[in-house]
């Protein structure tokens, strides 16, 4: 089928740091029947050059931007940690452009400084992350600090149990690993910033994940006006990669209550997560 297929309207998944556009290949599969989906890779990753002098999350909008303009189309825009929080800027920036948000544990360290001692210890969490990055890069050891990274979203000994491909595909992105990390912590987003967020949005959230983005999903859900927040039982940071199959229908289910509205005017029954 082509785009202009469609009458719904089309749909954009941002990937998370480490990740590729290949990360949404089982979405694409369920979606393929009712809607045009597009995967970019985000800047850094795959055929697309890291971004320029702009910082923060924009640095990384302006490209999905432009190529949302490009369809001449609002979307259902959803993305995943990183990507996740990359979608979050382009809705602050341009709302005209989304039709829904559906975002899996947005990784907005930046909401966490300055209020809570616990927050402030998450921060200090993901500093460390970051500083063993770019410590890995200085030293040229870079297997070291993507081993951090992988141990920290997957549980301790993750990385001494994948085969070696896999780790040479990880080593391979730490460039575009660190830079992300300079993004979220140039990042200067307030949570005033996203209430003002007025499409239907969906924040997904791991009860098995981290406590740092259990707490800036809750945090985001409860300022954006009518947020839906599902709560992801037995699922982790990884689950859009790792349990696509139980997080793929719950974004398929928001979208298509969205399109319902669009049609009919008459609001979907709401569902409890």
């Amino acid at each position: 089928m082509t785009y202009t297929d469609f009458t719904t309207a089309p749909v954009m998944a941002l990937h998370g740091s480490a990740s590729s556009s290949k990360q949404w290949q089982s979405l694409c599969e369920i979606l393929e029947d009712r809607f045009h989906v597009i995967t970019p890779d985000l800047p850094g990753y795959g055929d697309r050059p890291a971004t320029g002098s702009q910082k923060g999350f924009a640095a990384d909008a302006d490209p999905i931007i432009q190529e949302i303009e490009e369809l001449g189309q609002p979307v259902h825009l959803v993305g995943h940690s990183y990507g996740g929080a990359v979608a979050m800027k382009v809705a602050i920036l341009r709302p005209d452009l989304l039709v829904s948000l559906t975002v899996y544990e947005p990784v907005l360290f930046c909401l966490l400084r300055n209020t809570t001692d616990q927050n402030q210890k998450f921060v200090s969490e993901m500093e460390a992350v970051a500083k063993s990055l770019q410590n890995a890069i200085a030293m040229n050891t870079p297997e070291s600090g993507m081993a951090t990274f992988i141990d920290y979203w997957n549980g301790e000994g993750t990385w001494q149990q994948l085969p070696t491909t896999a780790r040479e595909k990880f080593v391979s992105k730490i460039d575009a690993v660190a830079q992300n990390f300079v993004r979220s912590f140039e990042e200067t987003v307030t949570l005033q910033d996203l209430a003002i967020i007025d499409v239907p949005t969906m924040m997904m959230v791991g009860l098995e994940s981290r406590e740092v983005t259990q707490q800036i999903s809750s945090m985001i859900a409860q300022v954006i006006p009518n947020a839906k927040l599902a709560l992801m039982p037995g699922l982790d940071h990884m689950a859009p990669v790792d349990a696509s199959e139980w997080v793929n229908p719950r974004i398929f289910h928001h979208m298509l209550e969205v399109e319902q509205y669009r049609v009919t005017g008459v609001e979907a029954l709401r569902w409890v997560a």
